[in-house]
């Protein structure tokens, strides 16, 4: 009966998760295609005047009319991103506002992924932090809608991250264990030294340190014998004496005698 209870209860969770990434991901998209229906039309924002938006359209539609390899000229600009736009054209027929919507559902899409492998890595507490974090990132959502690399950056980057996860997990590694990987990870601890560590340090057997004077305490000479306690104030005021003269004698032993000045007139 306990298991019982205790498996449906690990489903309804299962299922609450599901249906609050499914909410997150649709907030997401609703709030990158708000941005898109403002900023569609925004003059500032349109491919024109030899910006490096009109290179890639004027480009990727070339390699939609059939020129895929765009003449005998150098790539001056993203490549991957020009043939992304030629793709995206030939599908659509050279249309911007769907290039511009298919950005923001890869953006969606990327949010969901950087869910997906901070779940992975370092919980589902985590996960929600990261989640929100990039379905609320302005950057993100405002290159989306312009016809630009960094557009399709995030998601490629959040790809190549759950990919990495799935792999590490697919092997056996923790990533939050290794040092390098997810940008937090820790190294594992060091073990402690043993008795035979200290030992071989040492080059010897290992001894116990002998303990220091507690203070206000007389130390005790050596030899083994115990000193009588009626001596102990009169040997600590001799050594208190030695002390104060080696002090008073120290300029004189490095060679440095105090200068006397001579009474005046």
């Amino acid at each position: 009966m306990a298991d019982r209870t205790l498996a449906v209860a690990v489903s309804s969770a299962g299922v609450r998760s599901k249906r609050g990434a499914a909410g997150l991901l649709l907030a997401a998209l609703l709030a990158k295609a708000t941005v898109l229906a403002q900023l569609h039309a925004h003059p500032l924002l349109q491919p024109e005047g030899g910006l490096d938006s009109d290179v890639y359209v004027r480009l990727a539609r070339q390699a939609a009319g059939g020129d895929w390899l765009l003449g005998h000229e150098a790539y001056f600009v993203s490549p991957f991103y020009v043939y992304f736009l030629a793709a995206v054209f030939v599908l659509t027929g050279s249309s911007l506002l769907a290039a511009k919507t298919v950005q923001i559902v890869l953006g969606t899409a990327a949010v969901g992924l950087v869910l997906a492998t901070t779940d992975a890595w370092y919980g589902r507490r985590a996960a929600w932090i990261a989640g929100a974090l990039a379905a609320a990132t302005g950057v993100f959502t405002f290159n989306e809608v312009l016809l630009l690399q960094s557009a399709v950056d995030p998601f490629l980057t959040a790809l190549a991250l759950y990919l990495l996860a799935r792999a590490l997990g697919a092997s056996g590694h923790e990533p939050a264990q290794r040092p390098g990987l997810g940008g937090g990870g820790r190294p594992p601890p060091r073990p402690r030294p043993t008795l035979a560590d200290e030992r071989a340090a040492r080059g010897g057997p290992w001894r116990r340190p002998r303990p220091r004077p507690r203070a206000g305490r007389a130390p005790q000479p050596r030899g083994g014998r115990r000193m009588d306690p009626r001596l102990l104030p009169r040997r600590a005021e001799f050594l208190r004496r030695q002390q104060l003269r080696g002090r008073r004698d120290l300029p004189q032993r490095a060679g440095h005698r105090p200068r006397h000045r001579r009474p005046g007139p």
